[in-house]
C-alpha cells in the first residue's frame, strides 16, 4: 500500500533547514548550500518563476482535488474521480460515474476518501491496492452513500476519524457517523447554500467554549463556527459582502482566513470574534486558499 500511495502526511510542517544550527552536526558547506536552495526558492515564490505542468483527463471542470500520499486524487463535473502519478504526470486510474451527477468535492482521509455530489448524495470510498500489483483494477470501492440533504447540490464535504461533515445549497451542515452512515446531526444557521465545511481535528478544541468545532461558510457572507456538543452556532464572523466560497482555520493561531465572491481574503482572530486585516488583489471571486 504504501509504496502506491506513500506513507506521507496530508499536510506537514515545513521547518527551516537553519533552524536547528545549534543542535546540528552539519558543516559550513552543507548550510551554505541550503540556505542558497531556500533563498532560490523564496525567491522563485516571490516573483512567480515556476513551472507548470498541466494533467488533462476530465471532460468538464475540475471541481475537486487533495494529494494522497504521493498520489493525486482529482473529482469534477464529469462525474468522475481520476488518480494521477506526480512523478510521470499520467493518470493511473479514472472512476467513470463515481456518482450520477456533478463531484463538487473531495476530502482523504488516510486511505479513505468522501466525495460530494448533485442529487444530495454523499459517498464514502476505501483505497488500497495489493503491493506491486497493476493498475488494471480499482484502487477503490465504495464503502457507504448517504443521502440526508434535499435532492440539491452538496458543495462541500470533510472528514475525520469518526465523521463525515457536508454543506449543501439547502443551506444546512450535516454531521454523519462515518462507519453507520447515520446523520445524527443537523447544523441549521445560513441564510443560504454551505459552500465550505472544515472540522477541527480530533485532538483540537475550540478556541471559545473548549469543545470539538466544526467551521462553515455559505451564501449569506458569513462563516460560522459551531459548538457540536449543542449543535448551536458558537461564534459568527461578519465583513464579507458576498458569499463565503472557502475558509481555513488555524486552530494554533485563532486564526480564519476566508476567501469570497467580494474579491477579498479576510483573516479573522476568534477569540475577538473580529475582522483583523483585508487583503485585496484578486480581480474576481476566491474560490479556494489554504494557509
Amino acid at each position: 500500500f504504501e509504496q502506491h500511495w506513500g506513507d506521507v502526511p496530508e499536510s506537514r510542517y515545513r521547518e527551516h533547514p537553519l533552524s536547528a544550527v545549534g543542535g546540528s552536526s552539519k558543516g559550513e558547506g552543507e548550510y551554505e548550500s541550503m540556505f542558497k536552495a531556500w533563498h532560490r526558492i523564496e525567491e522563485n515564490w516571490k516573483s512567480g518563476n515556476c513551472s507548470v505542468n498541466s494533467l488533462e483527463g476530465h471532460s468538464g471542470s475540475v471541481s475537486a482535488s487533495q494529494l494522497m500520499g504521493n498520489t493525486l486524487v482529482t473529482a469534477g463535473e464529469d462525474a468522475t474521480i481520476k488518480f494521477w502519478d506526480l512523478e510521470h504526470l499520467l493518470c493511473m486510474w479514472s472512476e467513470p460515474r463515481a456518482h450520477r451527477g456533478p463531484i463538487w468535492d473531495l476530502k482523504v482521509y488516510k486511505d479513505f476518501i468522501t466525495t460530494s455530489a448533485s442529487g444530495g448524495v454523499v459517498k464514502v470510498w476505501q483505497c488500497g491496492r495489493a503491493e506491486g500489483s497493476d493498475w488494471d483494477t480499482s484502487p477503490m470501492r465504495c464503502q457507504r452513500t448517504m443521502t440526508g440533504h434535499q435532492n440539491c447540490e452538496v458543495w462541500c464535504c470533510d472528514m475525520d476519524q469518526n465523521n463525515v461533515y457536508t454543506g449543501a445549497r439547502d443551506g444546512v451542515a450535516m454531521v454523519w457517523d462515518r462507519e453507520t452512515g447515520v446523520n445524527y446531526q443537523m447544523l441549521k444557521g445560513h441564510s443560504a447554500s454551505v459552500f465550505t465545511i472544515q472540522a477541527g481535528s480530533d485532538e483540537d478544541e475550540s478556541l471559545v467554549s473548549g469543545t470539538h468545532m466544526v467551521l462553515t461558510g455559505g451564501g449569506g457572507a458569513e462563516v460560522i463556527l459551531w459548538d457540536l456538543r449543542s449543535g448551536l452556532p458558537e461564534l459568527r464572523l461578519s465583513g464579507h459582502k458576498q458569499a463565503v466560497f472557502c475558509a481555513d482555520l488555524v486552530v494554533s493561531q485563532g486564526t480564519v482566513f476566508t476567501g469570497s465572491g467580494d474579491r477579498t481574503v479576510r483573516r479573522f482572530d476568534v477569540r475577538k470574534g473580529a475582522c483583523g486585516e483585508v487583503y485585496e488583489g484578486h480581480s474576481d471571486s476566491i474560490w479556494a486558499l489554504q494557509y
